[in-house]
């Protein structure tokens, strides 16, 4: 299920944010004492609408805090850029929140699914059983069409394991990156995902135009590639024409 709210700017992330939670068909109290891990989007060097604005961020996890029941939400992303000087260059550090950064935490665990293209995938020990919420935003992207909270799931597998000629995680990029995202999608499937298009960005995904008229939404459901679907539309971008959503 996908709900959506009208969303121009910060002081709306208020207003939408428990207003689409109202909406979705979730037992939150199944979420007591369970781990929650906030996976944002800090690939670039570009305040938002590039990267996940750490006021929505802060205000999902109040949201949750609300809702649920002892807790424990922590924040991780894994960047071209080093998140941990993402965090400091994007405003997280306020966040009463542990900031975990994918590439300087040296226990991992192995995923094994059934699938011909990523069989196994290591990824922090952290979100072993915890809930998955993806916050991403909405752009246009040069390799996959489109990035939204789907996408945002290269960011979880470390860097140093995934690398090998210094391009980040080309290990994954040489492989078919369509379905390097849905087999991801498939280790570690998101639980929550929220989808900022308050604004969207044209052109290359870390430093292109914003999108003119600005789309004004902000998304959430209980299904990523739905959300993002939706996402594609708003955009103006087939969702058909996306090929990690096919």
């Amino acid at each position: 299920m996908v709900v959506l709210s009208d969303c121009h700017d910060l002081s709306d992330y208020h207003i939408a944010v428990p207003l689409l939670f109202d909406k979705l068909p979730i037992q939150w109290d199944n979420w007591n004492d369970k781990k929650i891990a906030l996976k944002v989007n800090l690939v670039s060097y570009m305040p938002h609408p590039f990267t996940t604005h750490p006021e929505l961020v802060a205000v999902v996890a109040q949201e949750l805090g609300n809702r649920c029941k002892d807790t424990d939400i922590f924040i991780i992303e894994g960047s071209p850029q080093s998140a941990t000087q993402m965090y400091a260059k994007h405003g997280y550090f306020h966040l009463p929140y542990n900031l975990i950064d994918v590439d300087t935490r040296t226990a991992y665990y192995t995923s094994k699914i059934q699938d011909e293209v990523l069989p196994e995938v290591q990824l922090p020990v952290a979100l072993q059983d915890a809930i998955l919420v993806s916050i991403a935003v909405a752009k246009e992207h040069q390799d996959c069409v489109f990035t939204g909270c789907v996408k945002n799931l290269v960011g979880l597998p470390p860097t140093q394991l995934y690398t090998h000629n210094g391009l980040w995680k080309d290990k994954l990029h040489d492989n078919d990156i369509n379905m390097v995202i849905k087999a991801l999608n498939k280790h570690k499937p998101i639980d929550l995902a929220i989808l900022d298009a308050s604004v969207g960005t044209r052109g290359c995904h870390m430093c292109g135009e914003y999108a003119n008229p600005p789309i004004g939404k902000l998304l959430m459901g209980d299904d990523a590639f739905e959300v993002d679907c939706y996402g594609c539309e708003l955009m103006g971008i087939p969702a058909d024409t996306v090929p990690h959503l096919n």
